[in-house]
């Protein structure tokens, strides 16, 4: 299983996610390469979830997409990567997010074609 959304997530969360008011993502311009997932409402429509599930649990929506492939029964363990300090606290903090039942529901339905 391989997912883009991770990686999504986590450049629009240092590029236009408002984490102060777990808003979703408004600039979508300025996604830079992240723009071509936007696309489609699926993509959309996962990422307005993530940023809810996010601000339920004051984190950035890398945390939870995170946190979410790790929750995925076909995951061993997600890999990810940060180019400074700056990316480092959201991947730490999807190492100990345990999301809901129905937050894992609620993402899965979002993500669903």
């Amino acid at each position: 299983m391989t997912s883009r959304l991770p990686s999504v997530a986590t450049k629009l969360s240092e590029k236009s996610n408002n984490s102060s008011t777990g808003q979703p993502p408004t600039r979508i311009a300025s996604a830079g390469p992240a723009a071509q997932y936007l696309e489609t409402e699926r993509d959309r429509r996962t990422l307005e979830v993530l940023a809810k599930v996010a601000a339920e649990h004051d984190v950035e929506p890398a945390s939870v997409a995170l946190a979410w492939l790790a929750a995925q029964p076909t995951i061993t363990a997600p890999i990810s990567s940060a180019r400074d300090v700056r990316q480092l606290q959201p991947l730490l903090t999807a190492a100990t997010l345990r999301l809901t039942a129905a937050e894992l529901r609620l993402l899965d339905a979002a993500s669903r074609p």
